[in-house]
C-alpha cells in the first residue's frame, strides 16, 4: 500500500511542474501589441500566439525606433523569465526582429479526405 501511493504522489508531483520557472533563460517569439520609453529603456508588450501566457513584457536598454521595431512588428526575445509580475516579464533581454511563423500544416485527412500512410506495410488509410 505505501508503494502505491509512494508512486502515485511522484506520478502527481512531476505531472503538474512547470518548465518555465521564474529566473529560467527562454527564448519566446510575439507580435509587438505596445512599445513605449521608460526612462533610458524601450519597453515591448507582445502577444504570444497558440502559447501559454498568450502576453509578456520586456523592456532592453536604449532607443528602439518605433518605426523598425513597433506595432504589428514580429520580435525574438532571449532573457530570464519572471513569473511574479503581471503581465510576465523577461529581464536581462536581448532582442531580434523575426518572421511571422508559418500557419500550421495541414493535411489531407483535415479536409475529410482519408491519408495514405506511405509507410504503413499494408496501406491501410487513417
Amino acid at each position: 500500500m505505501r508503494l502505491r501511493l509512494f508512486i502515485f504522489l511522484l506520478l502527481s508531483c512531476t505531472a503538474h511542474a512547470d518548465p518555465d520557472i521564474s529566473g529560467n533563460a527562454v527564448e519566446w517569439s510575439g507580435q509587438v501589441t505596445q512599445q513605449y520609453r521608460d526612462g533610458d529603456n524601450t519597453c515591448f508588450e507582445l502577444t504570444r500566439h497558440n502559447a501559454m501566457p498568450a502576453k509578456f513584457k520586456t523592456c532592453v536598454y536604449g532607443y528602439y525606433d518605433a518605426t523598425q521595431y513597433g506595432m504589428g512588428k514580429w520580435l525574438k526575445v532571449t532573457g530570464l523569465l519572471q513569473t511574479d509580475t503581471t503581465p510576465v516579464t523577461i529581464t536581462a533581454a536581448q532582442i531580434s526582429l523575426t518572421d511571422a511563423p508559418l500557419p500550421p500544416r495541414r493535411y489531407r485527412s483535415d479536409y475529410g479526405y482519408p491519408r495514405y500512410d506511405p509507410f504503413d506495410p499494408f496501406n491501410r488509410y487513417y
